[in-house]
């Protein structure tokens, strides 16, 4: 239900002037009739049924603009709409690997599966065909400066042919060959703060070649041909095309996060943070990137109008090039309620919610969640939850709507399909 489909209401001691002034700040109560709600102030939120009245004044409608701002509270639950539409078929079992580390789909060649371990101190990959239980190729990587007792996080490249591992909140990581396991490019962020933030890392490729997006220091992301380890957004202080922020630095006061690009490569979202600190979502244009290396250092805005006290890194995903789905209605970490935000990064402007996914999102004609032991699909333009089971995911398809979970020391492989 749109918010502008149904009346306006808060408490009868809201007034332009409480509202503007933001005194101790105003309370969202859902009636949990779709997405309805009702502003209250801070002495209405203790009443049980405290006494409303429409709005009448205009210039509190601005208040009713979704996503809210500035809401000290959220009460009550919106509508989760529900249409059971595909369920769970399982296909086969795959016995050993412990798959401690979530799989990833190859993209170059699926729907086989990587699989990611730790063995006698060394890491070691499989590449398996889950329908068939084979291993189609095991690598064993080279000794490097990633921290195997701490989380650990890949991706591999669009071709196949490289992977890249990272300390999660860690300062390390690392490219391999995927056939050989010969380091191809060590990675290292710094060490300030890393433990706040995801490793910035994403494979993109241009003509064939494979480019890898990383973070070089806190504040700073280069874009590097791996293969001949050229910097191809190298850029020195003294070629500044701006003047210096306030404190002297030249590059952006932005914590760099984690990153997506979209599907044509067109942009990149990273989903960062800045001092107080607040989670600030930022877009930037990858080919004026690549034309000008200070692309992303300009931090006069943040693109996405979405701003959350001590929360970023949340889940996203692309739904084409233009449309950007982010996780969470609320503006902290604690006052959040389990929804997906749709901005469309042409206009910087928010275009849709509903309420009820969580977890890590992935995108393909409908939006998949995974979160530990709840898996859900979702239509995005209805807003309906089409699936949902209680169930631990531990790598997934949409292409080819494959689900992999885990049984004791097996993998089973499931294929989405229609509900009878």
């Amino acid at each position: 239900m749109s918010y502008n489909l149904w009346e306006k209401k808060v408490c009868e001691h809201l007034t332009y002037e409480f509202m503007s002034a933001g005194e101790e700040g105003w309370n969202l109560i859902f009636t949990g009739e779709g997405t309805e709600f009702f502003l209250v102030c801070h002495r209405c939120i203790k009443e049980e049924n405290p006494p409303l009245v429409v709005v009448t004044d205009s210039r509190i409608e601005e208040y009713f603009q979704l996503p809210v701002h500035y809401v000290e509270s959220i009460r009550g639950s919106p509508e989760i709409l529900v249409n059971e539409r595909f369920r769970l078929q399982e296909m086969s079992e795959f016995k050993g690997g412990s798959a401690q580390i979530p799989l990833q789909a190859d993209m170059s060649d699926g729907p086989v599966y990587h699989i990611l371990d730790i063995e006698d101190g060394a890491l070691v990959l499989r590449t398996v065909d889950l329908s068939e239980g084979k291993v189609v190729r095991t690598t064993s990587f080279e000794n490097s400066e990633i921290d195997l007792t701490m989380p650990i996080e890949f991706k591999v490249s669009k071709d196949g042919s490289l992977i890249a591992i990272v300390n999660v909140r860690g300062s390390h990581g690392c490219v391999f060959d995927i056939e050989d396991g010969s380091i191809v490019m060590p990675l290292y962020r710094g060490d300030y703060h890393v433990n706040h933030c995801v490793f910035s890392y994403e494979f993109i490729e241009r003509e064939g070649t494979q480019l890898l997006i990383h973070a070089s220091e806190w504040n700073r992301l280069d874009i590097t041909d791996v293969r001949t380890g050229l910097r191809l957004t190298e850029r020195e202080e003294d070629d500044l095309p701006y003047e210096v922020n306030e404190d002297g630095r030249y590059l952006a006061d932005y914590f760099h996060c984690s990153l997506l690009a979209s599907p044509g490569e067109k942009r990149l979202a990273d989903n960062g943070w800045v001092w107080s600190p607040i989670g600030a979502p930022k877009i930037f244009d990858i080919e004026k990137w690549l034309q000008d290396p200070w692309h992303t250092d300009d931090d006069d805005s943040y693109d996405i109008p979405k701003f959350s006290s001590y929360y970023w890194d949340g889940p996203m995903c692309w739904i084409d090039d233009s449309l950007l789905a982010l996780y969470g209605f609320g503006q902290d970490d604690l006052n959040m309620l389990d929804a997906v935000l749709i901005y469309d990064t042409d206009s910087k402007e928010f275009v849709s919610w509903f309420p009820g996914p969580r977890g890590e999102f992935y995108f393909d004609t409908y939006l998949y969640c995974v979160h530990k032991d709840d898996f859900s699909i979702w239509d995005i333009n209805t807003g309906e939850r089409l699936l949902r089971e209680e169930v631990g995911v531990v790598g997934l398809d949409p292409r080819s709507r494959t689900v992999v979970t885990r049984r004791g020391g097996s993998l089973i492989l499931h294929s989405i399909v229609p509900v009878d």
